[in-house]
């Protein structure tokens, strides 16, 4: 299994355990699970459409130089109102969020490089990512 497929199952058994007294499941666990990984899957492939749209974006933007000043302005927002709402986060919990979604690093990585339990990561990559959907 690659290294994001084990991201995604973590990440689904953790927010099943966390909040365990407030599931009510009426199918099978197995049934569950499966949907849920599949809709964890669903999800993380839309973010990647989005951010690599924004990508694209940006490089045609940069490449080109003509671009309008509308176009500039939107970027710019865009970049304000991520930065803001990452800045509310609490600072490690940023720290952690940046080093596994702008840097790359794996959550084993993550925890190895500032000494916490891979569980403290996977929290605070959860909650990390339930803020920013909140806010964004």
């Amino acid at each position: 299994m690659s290294g994001k497929a084990e991201e995604i199952v973590q990440e689904v058994f953790y927010n099943i355990w966390k909040n365990k007294e407030r599931l009510s499941i009426s199918v099978s666990f197995k049934s569950y699970l499966y949907k849920s990984v599949k809709n964890s899957c669903l999800q993380i492939a839309q973010h990647q459409l989005v951010k690599d749209k924004y990508r694209q974006f940006v490089i045609n933007r940069d490449s080109s130089k003509h671009y309008s000043p509308e176009a500039e302005l939107e970027v710019k927002e865009i970049n304000i109102a991520i930065d803001k709402t990452l800045n509310t986060l609490p600072d490690r919990c940023k720290e952690i969020f940046q080093l596994n979604r702008f840097e790359g690093l794996k959550y084993k990585e993550i925890a190895e490089k500032l000494s916490i339990s891979q569980k403290t990561v996977e929290a605070n990559i959860s909650k990390a990512l339930q803020h920013l959907r909140k806010n964004l």
